[in-house]
């Protein structure tokens, strides 16, 4: 399966988005949580115009929520604004930066403490 993301993402980088989403599909239908193949696929489907179902597909990511990483849940914003979802989009940037500032702050802390 790792080969076929592999060849997805070289295609992806030489503009044969459709190519490449071709490929994903059957680990997608394997292994519907498989992250980077649904990463790829995703932003695929953005290239595509397919914002929404780009949006929707990367959504189905557990990793992508809150507690996510920081470029996925950027990643993710900039999928919903693709995709004319503005609002969420806007509230996803601000509750991630909120965390951030957080984040500092907890570690400022830490470190005066010591």
């Amino acid at each position: 399966m790792d080969i076929l993301v592999l060849l997805a993402q070289i295609y992806i980088r030489i503009d044969r988005t459709r190519h490449a989403l071709l490929l994903l599909h059957p680990v997608l239908n394997v292994r519907p949580d498989h992250g980077p193949a649904v990463k790829l696929a995703a932003e695929g489907l953005s290239r595509l115009g397919r914002h929404d179902d780009a949006a929707a597909l990367f959504s189905r990511l557990p990793e992508r929520s809150d507690s996510g990483s920081r470029p996925l849940r950027l990643l993710y914003v900039r999928l919903l604004a693709r995709a004319g979802r503005r609002d969420e989009a806007r509230q996803l940037l601000e509750a991630a930066a909120s965390g951030a500032v957080v984040e500092e702050t907890q570690t400022t802390f830490s470190e005066e403490a010591a």
